[in-house]
């Protein structure tokens, strides 16, 4: 993997694990692409790529397997009471684990120097699911242990205030999702 690229990896894991957090509805997960698809923008600037925005789409949905999983995550969160609570649970973990394997994967096709619509998914299906076992991982670890268990309105903050003193975020980054976490009191 060349230099720079797992920092920006492990940055957007980290954004999408906040953003798996976003309490409302559907707006999560397009919260999440956004920032998948801003990772491979980046990544593909650093190994001299070309990036196109549709491929992005595309290479996420079917190495993902769309964004049904995530949505009905996602859709938990409209249940009142328990709902934003379970949803956010699961969609953030699954956000972030899986943000962390696309960049993996991105990484492998920009190594070749190809173009993400000329990549046939089927060969990366098997180093995806390694991939993000090994994003889970990083969650696991970023979060101070198992990142599917409740976590706290203090915990969110305080795995913001690391990703942040880690260098993972900027300080606007940090500021905007940690009003959004505030946002939620």
């Amino acid at each position: 993997m060349k230099e720079g690229a797992e920092a920006i990896i492990k940055k957007h894991a980290v954004l999408s694990l906040s953003a798996g957090f976003i309490p409302i509805p559907v707006f999560d997960v397009v919260t999440v692409t956004a920032l998948q698809l801003d990772m491979l923008k980046q990544l593909a600037s650093l190994y001299g790529v070309d990036f196109k925005n549709e491929s992005g789409k595309a290479f996420i949905s079917a190495l993902t397997g769309g964004a049904i999983v995530r949505l009905g995550g996602s859709l938990i969160k409209s249940i009142p009471g328990v709902g934003s609570v379970l949803g956010g649970i699961s969609v953030a973990a699954i956000s972030g684990a899986t943000t962390y394997a696309v960049g993996e994967i991105a990484c492998k096709v920009f190594e070749k120097k190809a173009d993400l619509a000329d990549v046939s998914i089927d060969k990366f299906k098997d180093l995806y699911e390694e991939a993000v076992r090994r994003g889970k991982e990083f969650i696991a670890e970023f979060s101070g242990g198992d990142s599917s268990e409740d976590v706290s309105l203090s915990d969110r903050l305080a795995q913001l205030e690391k990703a942040y003193k880690d260098n993972l975020l900027t300080e606007d980054e940090y500021k905007e999702y940690r009003a959004k976490i505030l946002d939620q009191i």
